[in-house]
């Protein structure tokens, strides 16, 4: 199974949110778990976008993971004030995706 393509990130108080519909997310998760090198995939929501603005050590975690996908409406809102071309499709929480990447792992 060959990656997808590389989406397009957005950006909010100096953090990059990568543009990711859900199964655009599941299936980096599965290409990510196949190969042999390391990466990180990583949420934030309005908590970690706070510590991201007060520890830059977080915020440069953040933009350093491989994905950092957006957990969360006010983060989404966030997006969307600041000028960012994303939509509902774009946020996602674990509970919304994590059965089916179970079923199919």
């Amino acid at each position: 199974m060959t990656l997808p393509a590389h989406t397009d990130s957005a950006e909010l108080l100096g953090v990059r949110v990568s543009r990711l519909n859900q199964e655009e997310l599941l299936s980096r998760i599965l290409c990510y778990g196949r190969s042999k090198a390391r990466r990180v995939i990583a949420h934030v929501n309005v908590h970690g976008m706070n510590i991201a603005c007060e520890q830059p050590w977080f915020r440069k975690f953040l933009n350093e993971a491989d994905e950092v996908f957006c957990d969360g409406f006010g983060v989404l809102l966030g997006l969307m004030l600041a000028g960012e071309k994303v939509h509902a499709e774009h946020r996602s929480t674990c509970p919304d995706w994590l059965e089916e990447l179970a079923m199919r792992c």
